[in-house]
């Protein structure tokens, strides 16, 4: 998280039922959004919203697997920057290459083709593909490094018994496996699996060779989604509005926008508007653009899948056994525990809160069965409470906080 020139923290505090609480929601929701590993539910929002990844018949299945004609044709996708004519790779169709385990007849026939002709990914033999088959982890990081731009042959993992080891040493490099570095790349890969792979793919910079020479290009910095989407990454925006309340001076925008300190009011979906997490919060957005005199120099004209909170490996989790009436709470943040946080209830609308050194950290805390959604730099609380869709701000005096109406 960013340092702001004013230290200033947000407390939002939801005192309601559990089922009340305003949940995580995605831009898109398959009917068996519950088995989606929840740290790859941004992904899939960002990968549906540009249609790298829309599913079928609203499922998604992400604990199955994919073939390597289905990751080829999403290669084909990415690359071309659009799913809105898939027919298109039929131009491919009748292209001569060496495999004769499918004919032209087959939907996915001229998508591998274009991988072939293209040195994204060879055949497993001189004359087959095996386009059915479960494609692996290994062969997975394959294509997607054809498709940030390595050329297999200039790299040394085109063949040879090593191939599988260095595709693997230079996905690491380049970040393609950050987050599923655990998995066995040797067996048949998750869709959900494969979908974040694809997902560090988009935010990967493109790869060029000099000419007539197996040396990297430093010329573009353009990253995979930039580059096949027209996607512009907007990094450490804060968040300051929406529909229901503001921080800071800012007031609800009433609709369905979000405000930041950086980027002004952005339409978003109903759900991201709704969405309390991100008050206060650093966010990453992925949008698109156009110039505009007054700064920044440009506006947002979409927001494509869910700001991304950063810094989110930071929350702290501390449960109601961890709380006494006039309490001491023991926290552990990066490794040292702070034991000079005194938190006590004293009703549902006063805290008193104590820090006797800085904390510059995001802390999760719960009162009770109640959550409470602590966001610190140093000693000084802005807050947002809210009981059942009442928000009340806090202010503190003398390490006592006390509670007055917000305007909602």
């Amino acid at each position: 998280m960013r340092n702001f020139k004013k230290l200033t923290a947000l407390v939002l505090v939801f005192v309601m039922a559990l089922a009340l609480v305003v949940p995580y929601a995605s831009a898109v929701t398959y009917d068996d959004q519950e088995d989606i590993n929840p740290d790859f539910a941004a992904d899939l929002d960002l990968l549906y919203e540009l249609q790298i990844i829309i599913g079928s018949d609203n499922l998604f299945s992400p604990k199955d697997t994919a073939t390597r004609a289905e990751l080829i044709k999403t290669a084909y996708v990415i690359e071309h920057g659009t799913y809105a004519n898939p027919a298109d790779a039929d131009r491919y169709k009748t292209t001569n290459v060496p495999f004769t385990d499918y004919d032209s007849s087959k939907w996915y026939a001229g998508h591998v083709n274009w991988a072939y002709i293209e040195k994204i990914i060879n055949g497993t033999s001189a004359t087959t593909f095996e386009p059915e088959r479960d494609i692996t982890g290994f062969e997975t990081l394959k294509v997607l490094l054809g498709v940030i731009g390595f050329i297999p042959e200039y790299e040394g993992y085109d063949q040879g018994s090593e191939w599988a080891n260095r595709v693997l040493a230079l996905a690491d490099k380049t970040g393609l496996i950050e987050g599923i570095e655990n998995v066995d790349f040797s067996r048949p890969i998750t869709r959900e699996v494969m979908a974040h792979a694809i997902y560090n793919t988009l935010f990967t910079n493109i790869v060029s060779y000099v000419k007539d020479t197996h040396e990297i290009s430093n010329t573009t910095s353009k990253t995979v989604v930039e580059e096949y989407f027209g996607l512009q990454t907007l990094d450490d925006a804060r968040v300051l509005a929406n529909r229901y309340v503001g921080i800071d001076g800012k007031t609800k925008t009433g609709g369905n926008t979000i405000e930041t300190d950086i980027y002004g009011k952005i339409a978003v979906s109903a759900d991201v508007a709704a969405d309390f997490e991100l008050i206060g919060r650093s966010v990453t957005l992925y949008v698109k653009t156009e110039p505009q005199v007054a700064p920044p120099g440009f506006k947002i004209t979409k927001l494509y899948g869910k700001p991304v909170l950063n810094n989110a490996d930071e929350l702290i989790q501390v449960t109601a056994d961890d709380l006494t009436a006039s309490g001491t709470v023991s926290i552990v943040v990066s490794g040292t525990t702070y034991t000079s946080a005194s938190v006590a209830a004293l009703s549902n609308n006063t805290l008193y809160i104590n820090f006797l050194e800085d904390v510059d950290t995001n802390l999760n805390l719960v009162v009770g069965d109640n959550p409470v959604d602590l966001i610190v730099d140093g000693n000084t609380i802005k807050a947002v409470l809210a009981y059942d869709y009442t928000f009340v701000k806090l202010a503190v005096a003398s390490g006592k906080v006390t509670a007055t109406e917000f305007d909602t």
